[in-house]
């Protein structure tokens, strides 16, 4: 995110524990862009509420990006923001590609048909005032959403998808790791 144009602050939301460490290493290398350093919450949901309540009031763009997946390009996150601009609400997705059931009980109910699937990726981007508002409704709702687009879908919005990149994974298990470190070494980014 340092190095897209389409970002001019950035808000690091962090585990508590490693706040401090974070704004040091942001010292020492230097990162502009990082204005403030936050403590995440117990959820997903309330560490980006925590992140929008840190945002300087001229924000009117959000883009929520996880850092679980550091090969996201600058063309991404341009690609997501301007789509936002155009609908008020964008998330990158690649399609699915393998067959995927649904099941109960570990027995197979049915087949989902893939050509409507899509796997959601961040960058995700929102108007900032839509994205509060979303996020205000799932706290009172008590809604246990795992992605942002997920709130806006709850109060009847629209998101537009945004073709994403395989290579935007998200590194999660060790073996994501061994892939993220290959794509890198290659100079590849999502």
């Amino acid at each position: 995110m340092e190095n897209s144009p389409a970002v001019d602050e950035v808000i690091l939301v962090i585990h508590r524990g490693d706040v401090s460490a974070a704004r040091r290493l942001i010292r020492k290398e230097g990162f502009k862009k990082v204005s403030r350093v936050v403590a995440g919450g117990a959820t997903r949901m309330s560490s980006v509420f925590r992140g929008l309540g840190a945002l300087s009031p001229r924000v009117k763009w959000v883009l929520v990006h996880d850092g679980a997946r550091p090969l996201a390009s600058p063309d991404l996150f341009e690609r997501t923001l301007k789509a936002a601009r155009r609908s008020g609400a964008a998330i990158a997705a690649v399609p699915v590609v393998p067959t995927v059931k649904e099941a109960r009980g570990g027995w197979v109910k049915r087949t989902l048909d893939r050509k409507l699937l899509w796997a959601v990726q961040t960058p995700q981007a929102f108007r900032r005032d839509l994205l509060l508002r979303a996020h205000r409704a799932g706290i009172r709702r008590n809604l246990k959403a795992t992605d942002d687009a997920a709130l806006i879908e709850a109060i009847g919005g629209r998101v537009r998808i945004v073709k994403g990149s395989f290579r935007n994974i998200k590194v999660t298990t060790p073996e994501d790791l061994v892939v993220a470190e290959a794509l890198l070494e290659k100079g590849v980014s999502g």
